[in-house]
């Protein structure tokens, strides 16, 4: 006869929330090495202070609790209005867009592996490269003003 494992409800709250403390290191340390190389400011100022405060959250000398992983959550949240995701603010983001001065006519586009480029004139592909991002060397553009398959839409630049 087969016996069964017994967990506590404790037991299952309290893994479940260190789970969610990996989660968020995890997070945090994605957001940080791709803003701190981002420009010659680093990080800005409010994402530093939110990762700062999640830092003294997820750190292991206290269980995380579901209150801790709230209060964590809404400081990412705070983060991600600083930050695009792109690994550049949203300053550097506007300045591009202003020195590339599409007014209506480029558009964005992303390459397989998530790499950000941009198609002048009329914003549409007509012609294929490879995207020049190091180790990268993806199909970019299209054909006939039809952009390849592989590539998306670049919204957050938008």
């Amino acid at each position: 006869m087969e016996r069964g494992v017994c967990v506590s409800d404790q037991f299952s709250n309290e893994a479940a929330c260190e789970l969610s403390r990996i989660a968020t290191s995890n997070a945090v340390i994605k957001i940080t090495a791709r803003t701190r190389g981002s420009s010659e400011t680093g990080i800005d100022v409010h994402s530093e202070v939110a990762l700062t405060r999640i830092a003294l959250f997820v750190a292991p000398r206290d269980v995380f609790t579901k209150q801790f992983d709230d209060q964590v959550q809404e400081l990412l949240k705070e983060c991600q209005k600083y930050y695009s995701g792109l690994g550049i603010s949203p300053q550097e983001r506007m300045q591009i867009k202003q020195a590339l001065n599409f007014a209506g006519s480029g558009h964005w586009y992303k390459c397989p592996r998530g790499h950000v480029y941009a198609i002048g004139n009329c914003g549409l592909a007509n012609q294929v490269s490879r995207c020049p991002e190091a180790g990268c060397g993806a199909v970019i553009g299209g054909h006939h003003y039809q952009l390849d398959g592989s590539n998306t839409l670049a919204t957050e630049m938008e």
